[in-house]
């Protein structure tokens, strides 16, 4: 303020102090079974109030309107969280919280989370039923997809069939994609005694699946 023998002028300023931003809580490391739904949270902090944004690592770039639009399988909910709706395989990577406001230095900062995605396993082609003649060799393919991925093996009678007999074998096949395998059992110079059930028993840590021949 100022004044003299004529009065007093004061006069008065506001101090705007930018802050850039900080995740003050990041992303946590997701582990969900494919379909269950999944939310990220990120929490930041700074003035102006930081905007977030979510990318992946697959593309590099940020989830784009139409992915994240009313009614697709991305959306951004309350506090800005990430909501993944009925979660695939495919949707597993690294997601990553972005931080930013209008402050020119600093003004974006990141933070990434895993997202793994388990695959109840599902057997896709069964054992097929077969008719052969003796001392004939006959086998039994299954075809599973899960992850982690599944091992397989087989029954025959409701017991567990050993594989170091001679007279059978077990080889198993995995495919590129990494969730699909195939088993196939071979049975040589079959008798009388191999009649009857097959069955093919497909598990990993999220559950179980069989199917008979």
């Amino acid at each position: 303020s100022a004044s003299n023998e004529h009065g007093t002028v004061a006069a008065t300023a506001m101090l705007a102090v930018q802050v850039p931003p900080t995740v003050s809580s990041p992303p946590t490391a997701q582990t969900t079974v494919e379909p269950d739904m999944t939310i990220f949270k990120c929490v930041a902090s700074g003035q102006p109030t930081p905007t977030i944004s979510w990318k992946r690592t697959l593309t590099g770039s940020a989830l784009t309107d139409e992915q994240l639009s009313s009614g697709g399988k991305f959306a951004i909910q309350a506090e800005n969280s990430l909501v993944i709706t009925e979660t695939v395989y495919e949707d597993a990577g690294i997601y990553i919280c972005v931080a930013s406001n209008n402050l020119a230095e600093m003004r974006m900062v990141e933070s990434s989370a895993q997202l793994t995605v388990n695959v109840y396993p599902n057997i896709m082609t069964s054992p097929q039923n077969v008719t052969v003649v003796s001392l004939n060799n006959f086998t039994l393919q299954c075809e599973a997809k899960g992850f982690p991925l599944p091992s397989l093996s087989w029954q025959h009678g409701g017991q567990s069939i050993v594989t170091s007999e001679p007279k059978l074998n077990v080889q198993s096949n995995q495919f590129l994609s990494g969730i699909r395998v195939t088993s196939t059992l071979l049975v040589r110079r079959s008798i009388f005694g191999d009649r009857g059930v097959y069955k093919c028993v497909v598990n990993n840590l999220v559950g179980q699946d069989e199917a008979d021949a």
